[in-house]
């Protein structure tokens, strides 16, 4: 009877032992789970991609959306561009980081998305067409001075889109590129842009200003309005040029 007690007693301690190493341990795993979704590994699997000379080229995205931050590198390659129709329709998706060793940004790549505000990092060069066409949230955009080119309807029917900066080193806007930007009052055209394509800036009710810096040689402003400096017949409003060449709205592919 006594050796019982005695195996009894000391079985106690073992067994509230095991009790705090297993509340212990459930205590963690909320605590390491957050740290392999932050690691690495779990932020790349959240990424389709594909690799192409070297580099890696962001196809698609799998992540539950929200502050979304694209990586560097993935498997040691850097991460060079964002392909078409990556974060098309993610709604959910409110800001993203994009890296600075991403160079372009392709066609229809945020299209749909609900995107709030976004700044685009210095080493793009090109906007592909619709990028960020239909993000009904976005409200202000930064475009660095490493972009020459923005594509045809990229920002189209961002309604609350109310403030974009666009860069001197821009050469050339697109057709269409900011039609039904109605939160928009005013924009500044850089002296570099040389082509400014039919309809950029049609149906922006609110838009009643477009300043041209004074060395554009292609563009002037003229009371308050740009317009092109070429031959007079060239002469039209931008607000008028829609009528020239149609860019009938984007749709995917099947």
């Amino acid at each position: 009877m006594q050796t019982t007690r005695s195996l009894a007693k000391a079985t106690r301690p073992e067994k509230l032992a095991r009790r705090l190493r297993a509340a212990s341990a459930n205590s963690l795993l909320p605590f390491l789970l957050v740290l392999f979704l932050a690691s690495p590994v779990a932020l790349q699997a959240q990424f389709q991609y594909t690799t192409n000379g070297g580099t890696i080229t962001i196809t698609g995205y799998t992540g539950s959306g929200g502050d979304v931050t694209i990586p560097n590198t993935i498997n040691g390659l850097p991460v060079t561009s964002i392909g078409e129709w990556t974060f098309s329709h993610c709604t959910s998706l409110t800001s993203i980081t994009i890296p600075n060793s991403v160079t372009s940004i392709g066609d229809f790549a945020f299209i749909g998305s609900g995107l709030m505000t976004i700044t685009i990092p210095t080493g793009v060069t090109s906007i592909g067409n619709s990028a960020f066409g239909e993000c009904l949230s976005l409200t202000h955009i930064t475009i660095p001075n490493s972009v020459t080119s923005i594509g045809h309807n990229v920002f189209y029917s961002c309604f609350k889109l109310n403030s974009v900066s666009l860069p001197g080193s821009l050469i050339n806007i697109g057709g269409y590129a900011f039609v039904h930007c109605r939160s928009l009052t005013s924009i500044f055209i850089p002296k570099n842009v040389a082509m400014i394509w039919p309809g950029a800036f049609s149906s922006c009710d609110n838009l009643t200003g477009i300043d041209v810096d004074s060395e554009n040689p292609s563009y002037s402003s003229l009371d308050g309005v740009g317009c092109s400096t070429e031959a007079v017949v060239q002469v039209v409003l931008l607000h008028e040029l829609s009528h020239l060449v149609s860019f009938g709205p984007p749709s995917r592919m099947a």
